[in-house]
């Protein structure tokens, strides 16, 4: 076990599936297929991979009474594959869509590249619309999770703006390779 599991497990990170990374030591990954490379297509904001997750997915998220996102590591970008699919979800279950609450500031370098500092998160994070948090039960979803940093600082934020309760989900968890 890594100890970016233990940090998910202790953290209560909760996941879905597994993500197989498109390479390994830059060779392709044969593993990388199925809900990989659907979450990849998500990413890349294809509405059929969004459409597939949601009906995949929804039966076994938690009731709460917002649906929040994490946002992309690009400030500019505002409407990610995750808060597509969030924005369905919460309009399936009738719950708020509280996919515009939580943003960044600036703009971060991405995860994937190495920065996994769980402070950059912060520094980079804030939230709006507070009052939709105070005493609500809140999801807040990711896309991928590797340490989990991000999800944890999205959840302390929303935490300090009033949530009751944030149970904190990633689609995936990166799965590790010997030598990775």
């Amino acid at each position: 076990m890594t100890n970016f599991n233990e940090y998910r497990i202790r953290n209560e990170i909760k996941n879905i599936y597994d993500y197989h990374p498109t390479t390994i030591s830059r060779i392709d990954n044969p593993s990388h297929k199925g809900n990989s490379a659907l979450i990849i297509q998500l990413k890349n904001k294809n509405m059929n991979a969004i459409q597939c997750l949601v009906a995949n997915i929804i039966d076994q998220l938690p009731d709460v009474d917002i649906i929040c996102t994490m946002p992309s590591s690009d400030a500019a970008d505002k409407r990610n594959g995750i808060r597509l699919l969030a924005e369905i979800i919460a309009k399936k279950l009738a719950v708020e869509d509280g996919t515009e609450c939580l943003y960044r500031t600036n703009s971060r370098k991405k995860s994937c590249h190495g920065n996994r500092d769980i402070n950059s998160h912060f520094a980079t994070l804030d939230v709006k619309c507070k009052y939709k948090m105070k005493g609500k039960r809140v999801l807040l979803l990711d896309d991928i999770t590797t340490s989990g940093y991000s999800l944890q600082a999205g959840s302390e934020m929303l935490e300090k703006s009033g949530a009751s309760e944030v149970i904190k989900y990633a689609l995936a968890a990166t799965v590790y390779y010997r030598g990775q």
